[in-house]
């Protein structure tokens, strides 16, 4: 079968593009209102938790209100013991780090 104009295959390919660029800015917008309000992002947050503890991996990071302040609580596992977690609390304004508490496992 031959196409007449390729105007059905440039506006093809231009709908698949915008789809793809509408879900690349959708991944970096906030995913919550509390998120929306804060000046540390979820991935700045993430940087100054490692650099606090950078023996570990991220394990998990959640945006927290707390009375009247905001903070990003990120969970840091230790690379060879995983068990072994460490939570930095970092203010979710000023970027700065509030507590990095060691959650040792218990030894038997």
């Amino acid at each position: 079968m031959k196409l007449k104009s390729g105007l059905p295959l440039s506006l093809l390919a231009g709908f698949a593009f915008s789809i793809a660029a509408y879900g690349a800015l959708a991944a970096d917008t906030p995913t919550s209102n509390l998120e929306s309000q804060v000046k540390i992002s979820k991935m700045q947050a993430r940087q100054i938790a490692l650099d606090r503890s950078p023996e570990g991996t991220i394990k998990n990071e959640r945006l927290e209100q707390q009375g009247d302040r905001r903070v990003w609580v990120v969970n840091i596992a230790k690379y060879h013991e995983a068990s072994d977690v460490t939570t930095v609390m970092v203010d979710a304004d000023t970027g700065a780090v509030e507590s990095g508490t060691s959650h040792a496992p218990a030894k038997k």
